[in-house]
């Protein structure tokens, strides 16, 4: 488990990784949309808002629900991969 500052990026990364005889648990294409919204949550947090794009941060909103499903699918079929290897 990731500590330190950066324990969320770290956490993302191992989570996009093929560890030992695990398969990695978000895809490729999750991994770069959290990166995505990973650095705008940064700027969001360091600027109070003052700063914001409007588009920007509209773009981010609209693939929350899309990601969220995407994510969803993505830990339910590495828990069922889990539980195979269990079950084998």
């Amino acid at each position: 488990m990731p500590d330190g500052s950066r324990w969320h990026k770290e956490l993302l990364t191992q989570m996009a990784e093929t560890r030992g005889e695990r398969q990695p648990v978000i895809s490729p294409e999750t991994y770069e949309t959290l990166q995505e919204l990973l650095k705008f949550r940064g700027v969001f947090k360091n600027t109070n808002g003052q700063e914001l794009v409007y588009e920007k941060t509209e773009e981010n909103a609209k693939q929350i629900k899309m990601l969220y499903e995407r994510l969803s699918k993505e830990i339910d079929d590495f828990i069922a991969s889990l539980n195979q290897q269990k079950n084998a």
